[in-house]
Formats: structure tokens, C-alpha cells, sequence
């Protein structure tokens, strides 16, 4: 063997020596390559999903702000209304205890009253009111000395008690 064959010899398991490093070099090459890219997808992954959630709760909590708004209205209505009816309902309530006092205020005068036979049962107009006021003036001037004896229900003097 000659010295040039020696020397191709040597070169030869260098440069396959070269070249397995290279071919390892490019694997781990690939390898990194593969695990930054890994890497990326997934922040870029995690970031995506943090943003799509921050989105849905924004969303979320628009339509939820919304939805209380609409409810907090409605509900605004509702206690307007619920007031209202129940002024009404006051207003009538007083109405009603008010005709009740009335009329049992008119019953027991009703019942407590006397009546006699020549006093009206009605209240008389203004003009039947000054007439009488004439009638008296003139009846005053003239003293008839006359008894009336009114007859009764229970023999009492001129009084008729109504039930």
C-alpha cells in the first residue's frame, strides 16, 4: 500500500466520519427543529384558547349585563304597575268604608230618630224654605191658642218612633 492509498484510506473514515456527525448533527437538527415547532403550536395553541375564552366570557358577561338590565327594567315596570293598582285598589277600599260610615251613620240617625207627624221627611227647597219663614212670620203675629193632640203608637205624646 502506498502512502496515497494510506491517505485516501484515512480520508475516507474521516469524511464518513464527517459525515455521520453531519447526519447526526441534521437529525438533532430536525429533532429541535421539530421540538421548537412542537413548542410553538403549543403556546400559540394555549394562547388562542385563552383569548377565545376571555372572548366568550366577555360575550357572556355582556349578554348576561344585558339580560340583568332588561330584567332590572322589566322588574321596574312591574313595581310601577304593582304601585299604581294598589293606590287604586287603596282609593276604592277608602271609597267603600267611607259609603259603609255613611250609611251607618244614616241608619242609626234613621234609627235613633223621632219623628213626628207634621215634620217632613225630606229636606225642603229654598224657595219652600222662605216661604215658610213668611208663613211663620205672619203665624207669630197671630196666637191661636189651640192644642194639638197627636195620636201614637205607643200612647206617647206626638211622637211615632220608626224601626
Amino acid at each position: 500500500m502506498s502512502e496515497r492509498d494510506i491517505l485516501i484510506e484515512r480520508l475516507e473514515r474521516k469524511l464518513a466520519e464527517k459525515e455521520r456527525e453531519l447526519m447526526e448533527l441534521r437529525r438533532m437538527n430536525r429533532e429541535e427543529l421539530e421540538k421548537v415547532k412542537r413548542e410553538i403550536a403549543e403556546e400559540v395553541k394555549e394562547e388562542v384558547l385563552r383569548e377565545v375564552q376571555k372572548f366568550l366570557k366577555n360575550s357572556q358577561t355582556s349578554e348576561v349585563e344585558s339580560k340583568i338590565v332588561e330584567l332590572r327594567k322589566a322588574m321596574e315596570s312591574i313595581i310601577t304597575e304593582l304601585a299604581y293598582v294598589k293606590g287604586e285598589i287603596k282609593d276604592l277600599l277608602e271609597k267603600k268604608d267611607s259609603k259603609k260610615d255613611k250609611r251607618e251613620i244614616v241608619e242609626e240617625q234613621i234609627q235613633k230618630a223621632k219623628v213626628f207627624e207634621n215634620e217632613p221627611l225630606y229636606l225642603p227647597e229654598k224657595e219652600e224654605v222662605e216661604e215658610e219663614k213668611i208663613g211663620r212670620r205672619e203665624e207669630s203675629e197671630i196666637i191661636v191658642p189651640e192644642k194639638n193632640e197627636e195620636k201614637t203608637d205607643d200612647g206617647e205624646d206626638g211622637l211615632i218612633v220608626c224601626d
